[in-house]
C-alpha cells in the first residue's frame, strides 16, 4: 500500500531477534499498526528520482514522505488502509492499485495509415515535421528501441542500457503475490529489477511510440505524427494475463511505478508525457505526480479507456491531462471507447497501423501490425500532435498547447467524446494566445514593436509562403511571439496585450 507520512514521522527497516525484517517507527501509534500487519519493507516512492536527476532531494512537499509499505500476504490491504487512515500521523493511505491497458480484440486489418489522411497530418507536415529538441516520454511497457522505424528518434542509443536520463525501467513487483491471486506472468519478462533497460517485451509501448513519433522519410514502414521528435522509453507496465475487476487484461502497472515514471520523465526534460493506462479510482499518489509534472510544464496525455462507459478513468480525467477518446475511419465513436463530459478530444483509435516488437525488442526489427484497436492508440496521436505544436512554437506553455488541441478539431456527430476529432493541421494553425504583460510600476504609452525569441536549436527554415524548406536550416533563434501596434497604445501596469 501507499502511505504519505507527516513530516515528523519516520519509518525504517530493522532486524528482529530471529533475523527477519520488520518495520519500526518513531510514532507509537504507527508502530502498533506496522506490527499488527507484519509490515516487512518500506520504500520512498519519489526520493531517489530527485537525487538521481538533480543531485539532491529537493522534491516538492506534495511528493515528500510517500512510502510504499509491504505487509504480510495473509493480511487485508483494505483493512490496513482503513486503519492507517485513522492515524493523525498519516496524511493518506491507499492501496497500491493496478492500472491497466484494457484488452480489445484485434481482428481487423488495414494496410494504410488512414488516420493521417483523415486528420490532415500530411498537410501539417508541410508546415512542421517536428524538432529533435521536443521529447515525448512513452510511459508504458517500454519501447523496442532498435526498431528500424524508431531507433533514429530515440533520445539516446539504449542498446546495453540507456544513458542516464534517457530511459528507465521501473517495474518491480512481487511475482509470488501476482501468481497467488491468479495472474499468469510471462516467464521471459523482467518483473523484478528496475534498471536502465526499458526494453519492451509485450509490445504495447512500441505501438504507442510508432504512432507518436516513428521516423519519416526513411522509405520504410510507417510515420508518426511528429516524425522528427525524440522518444524517452519509460517502462512501468508488464504483461499479466488474467481478470481484474471483471476486465480481461493483458498489461498492468502498479500505481507507484506509474507515478515514478511520470515524475522521472519530467525530471529528465520530457515535454510531452504519453500515457495509455488508467484506473477508475481517483488516487492521491497519481494525482500528486500529475500535478507536479504539469507544474514543470509538461503536456500530459492519457487514453480515456475501453469500457464503453462514461465512468471517469484516471489520470485521464484530471484537469491537467488531455483525455483522449477513440474514433473510427468514418468519424464515429468506436464501440469500445469511453465517453463523457470529462473527455477533451477524440483521435483515430480503430484499425490503426504501427510498429511492433520482434525478439523481445532488443534486435533490429522492421515489423508492423495493422488493425490495432483501443483508446491506447488514440492517445499517442494527440501526444504526437502536442509535440508537433511545441516544435512549431518552442517554449509555448502547456495550457496553450491543450487549448490549441481542443480547438484544432473537425466536428463529428458524437458530442460525448470531447470537442471533436483532432485535425493536426488545424491544431497547428490555431493562433497561440500568449500574452505580453506590463510588469512595471508605471503605465506604458506609445508605439509598440515587441519581438520575443526563443532558442530553437537546429530549427528548420521556411519559405515566404509558409512551407518548410527541407534543404535549409535557420538560425538557432526563432520568433516565438510578436506584438506590433501601428497606433499609439496605452498599457496600464499589470495589464496584458
Amino acid at each position: 500500500m501507499l502511505v504519505k507520512l507527516k513530516p515528523s514521522v519516520e519509518i525504517e527497516v530493522r532486524k528482529t531477534a530471529s533475523g527477519q525484517s520488520a518495520l519500526s517507527s518513531n510514532d507509537a501509534h504507527l508502530q502498533a499498526l506496522l506490527h499488527k500487519y507484519k509490515a516487512t519493507d518500506v520504500e520512498d516512492v519519489f526520493e531517489g528520482l530527485f537525487i538521481a536527476a538533480n543531485g539532491k532531494a529537493d522534491m516538492p512537499d506534495d511528493l515528500k514522505g510517500i512510502k510504499k509499505i509491504t505487509i504480510d500476504v495473509d493480511k487485508s490491504v483494505t483493512d490496513a488502509v482503513r486503519e492507517f487512515n485513522t492515524l493523525s500521523e498519516i496524511e493518506y493511505a491507499e492501496p497500491n492499485y493496478l492500472a491497466y491497458a484494457a484488452y480489445v480484440p484485434n481482428d481487423l486489418s488495414y494496410e494504410d495509415q488512414w488516420s493521417h489522411i483523415r486528420t490532415q497530418a500530411e498537410i501539417a507536415w508541410d508546415i512542421e515535421q517536428g524538432n529533435p529538441n521536443e521529447v515525448i516520454a512513452i510511459i508504458d511497457s517500454g519501447v523496442a528501441y532498435n526498431h528500424i522505424d524508431l531507433k533514429e528518434n530515440m533520445l539516446a542509443d539504449c542498446t546495453g542500457g540507456c544513458p542516464e536520463g534517457t530511459g528507465y525501467d521501473f517495474v518491480d513487483i512481487h511475482t509470488f503475490i501476482y501468481r497467488l491471486i491468479g495472474f499468469k506472468l510471462d516467464s521471459g519478462e523482467d518483473h523484478i529489477n528496475p534498471d536502465n533497460d526499458p526494453v519492451d517485451y509485450q509490445g504495447h509501448g512500441t505501438k504507442i511510440a510508432g504512432i507518436a513519433a516513428a521516423t519519416g522519410d526513411n522509405t520504410v514502414g510507417v510515420v508518426g505524427v511528429c516524425p522528427k521528435c525524440r522518444i524517452i522509453p519509460v517502462r512501468v507496465m508488464f504483461a499479466a494475463s488474467g481478470t481484474f475487476f471483471g476486465h480481461r487484461i493483458s498489461l498492468i502497472s502498479q500505481v507507484d511505478d506509474l507515478a515514478k515514471g511520470i515524475v522521472h520523465s519530467v525530471n529528465n526534460d520530457a515535454d510531452v508525457l504519453s500515457l495509455s493506462t488508467g484506473v477508475f479510482i481517483d488516487l492521491h499518489t497519481i494525482k500528486r505526480a500529475i500535478k507536479y509534472a504539469f507544474k514543470q510544464g509538461a503536456v500530459i496525455v492519457d487514453a480515456a479507456g475501453n469500457d464503453n462507459c462514461n465512468r471517469r478513468n484516471y489520470p485521464a480525467a484530471y484537469d491537467h491531462v488531455i483525455a483522449v477518446a477513440a474514433t473510427n475511419n468514418v468519424d464515429r465513436k468506436t464501440e469500445f471507447s469511453n465517453y463523457g463530459s470529462w473527455i477533451d478530444v477524440a483521435a483515430p483509435g480503430e484499425d490503426v497501423k504501427s510498429t511492433i516488437v520482434e525478439e523481445g525488442g532488443v534486435s533490429e526489427s522492421s515489423q508492423y501490425e495493422s488493425g490495432l484497436n483501443g483508446t491506447s492508440f488514440a492517445a499517442p496521436y494527440i501526444s504526437g500532435t502536442a509535440a508537433l505544436i511545441l516544435s512549431h512554437y518552442p517554449g509555448l506553455g502547456n495550457v496553450e498547447v491543450m487549448r490549441m488541441i481542443r480547438e484544432g478539431v473537425d466536428e463529428i456527430p458524437d458530442k460525448s467524446i470531447g470537442t471533436g476529432r483532432i485535425n493536426v493541421y488545424k491544431a497547428l494553425r490555431v493562433r497561440p494566445e500568449s500574452k505580453v504583460m506590463n510588469t512595471g510600476d508605471l503605465d506604458i504609452e506609445g508605439f509598440l514593436n515587441i519581438w520575443i525569441e526563443r532558442y530553437a536549436g537546429d530549427a528548420p527554415a521556411y519559405n515566404p509562403d509558409g512551407r518548410q524548406d527541407h534543404g535549409v536550416k535557420s538560425s538557432e533563434w526563432r520568433t516565438y511571439y510578436s506584438v506590433v501596434k501601428k497606433e499609439p497604445v496605452k498599457i496600464k501596469k499589470g495589464a496584458t496585450l
